[in-house]
């Protein structure tokens, strides 16, 4: 799921019917799930949020205690995750991250460079309005693939977009990487599923070597993907 950027984009122009998110990461999925089903208390708390240095030090901490799996109220990770979301340098969520403008908040931008609260509530207000249309599962996207193998009866009406974390930056980044072997189950998957999909990936030989026999189109990008 990520950002969910493509699928909830295809949903609001009604390119698509439904859009069913999978994602691992117990803080982002958490987000999505309170969304869909509290984006109103949800929504109403971020009107009210200015987030400064102890709000983000709390929201590290919560995530932090999901990511031990420790108890945390479904509502109060939803907001950490979007507090670390959108307050941190690389917009990860995760223990690791720090936060836009450094701990003394000295650099050229600070911690609430990125927090509009009202856009940001009419945003997950929008999606919530589209609750009925989203289904979020938390778990391993590959363990869903495998299952379009032909014999679920839904297949042709599917197409998957993948946007997995990359080899090498993305166990930097995510706090839950792959490695090559899951990226090669990855393949596997979706070399046997019987649904259309799509997949994004970095440009890594060892990667393209895991598709011999599929499509790739290449194109460069630097980091101007908000263009």
């Amino acid at each position: 799921a990520g950002g969910a950027g493509a699928g909830l984009n295809l949903l609001d122009r009604g390119a698509v019917s439904e859009v069913w998110l999978t994602e691992k990461n117990r803080s982002l999925a958490t987000f999505w799930r309170t969304v869909v089903t509290r984006g109103d208390q949800l929504a109403a708390q971020v009107r009210s949020c200015e987030p400064d240095m102890t709000t983000w030090h709390t929201a590290r901490g919560t995530v932090a205690a999901a990511d031990n799996e420790g108890p945390v109220d479904d509502l109060d990770l939803a907001l950490a995750a979007l507090v670390l979301n959108r307050c941190s340098r690389s917009g990860m969520v995760n223990p690791r991250v720090g936060p836009i403008g450094g701990k003394n908040q000295t650099g050229r931008w600070h911690l609430r460079s990125r927090w509009n609260c009202d856009e940001i509530a009419d945003r997950i207000d929008r999606i919530h309005q589209l609750g009925n249309r989203i289904r979020i599962d938390e778990g391993d996207a590959i363990d869903h693939i495998a299952e379009l193998d032909g014999s679920c009866g839904i297949e042709d009406e599917l197409f998957l977009f993948v946007d997995p974390p990359y080899l090498v930056q993305g166990n930097n980044l995510y706090a839950q990487g792959m490695s090559f072997d899951d990226h090669k189950n990855l393949a596997s998957a979706l070399t046997n599923c019987a649904a259309r999909w799509l997949l994004t990936y970095d440009s890594d030989e060892r990667i393209l070597g895991l598709y011999p026999q599929h499509r790739v189109l290449g194109y460069e990008i630097a980091h101007t993907a908000h263009r």
